[in-house]
């Protein structure tokens, strides 16, 4: 599905969805494309981190269900031009989080920073930040190089520059 938005999950009357759409930048019209997708189906959710087309490829990961439901560390693909869901099976992934930020960068692997975690039944704010290696289907935990991190935070909203390879990062929730 070149040159198309999709979206995927979100609430939709207050419930979390499994829903996928596209929407045709040409026409601008959405298309319900759900029962055309083959392959396992992840589950209805919320705040997953959902990345740019990788050749076709888009990648999901986490989320959370229904209200009360526990977060989700799960990893998706949504192959867009075959339209088939896979799941990955991935040690050494990121613990079970919602709400992070998740994105693709320069080389196309994946990063995936901060979120929000359930400890001892409360939520909490992570200030991780991992890459995910798109090639060799690894995660890593990446150390700062200074003593200056961004801090735990969830919401984060993700802009990326690549200028002598620093990311730069706006948050709109902070703990």
């Amino acid at each position: 599905v070149d040159n198309l938005a999709i979206l995927f999950g979100g609430a939709v009357s207050g419930k979390p969805s499994d829903s996928v759409h596209v929407l045709s930048p040409k026409s601008i019209a959405w298309s319900d494309i759900t029962t055309v997708i083959s392959g396992p189906k992840p589950l209805a959710r919320i705040n997953m981190g959902f990345s740019g087309s990788l050749n076709g490829i888009i990648y999901m990961f986490g989320g959370i269900g229904i209200a009360g439901s526990e977060p989700m560390n799960d990893l998706w693909t949504l192959d867009s031009r075959n339209l088939k869901w896979s799941e990955l099976s991935i040690a050494g992934a990121p613990s079970a989080r919602y709400s992070m930020g998740f994105i693709t960068i320069p080389g196309g692997n994946l990063l995936l920073y901060g979120g929000s975690r359930i400890v001892n039944g409360e939520v909490v704010a992570s200030s991780v930040l991992m890459l995910f290696d798109v090639q060799a289907y690894a995660w890593t935990t990446i150390e700062p190089g200074s003593s200056s991190t961004p801090g735990a935070r969830y919401l984060p909203a993700h802009r990326h520059e690549f200028i002598t390879r620093k990311l730069l990062e706006v948050a709109r929730c902070r703990s």
